[in-house]
């Protein structure tokens, strides 16, 4: 839990936390934006947010490539 812990508050206090030969978790922007209500089909406005994503560094995409193929 320490390094969840430690992602979330660099996530909170810059935006990013890269992790060497792993990866990015960068904060994304999404715009407010107009939805539709499943149930009533109403339609709604659905807030702007932040949500983290991870984009994995070129390192773990080549090990994970080369285990593809080795099996």
């Amino acid at each position: 839990t320490l390094v969840f812990n430690e992602l979330t508050d660099c996530l909170a206090d810059n935006g990013t936390a890269d992790i060497a030969g792993f990866g990015k978790f960068v904060l994304f922007h999404r715009k407010e934006r107009m939805g539709i209500n499943p149930v009533t089909g109403a339609r709604i406005v659905i807030e702007a947010s932040e949500f983290p994503k991870f984009k994995p560094s070129a390192t773990l995409k080549k090990r994970c490539n080369e285990c593809r193929v080795e099996k």
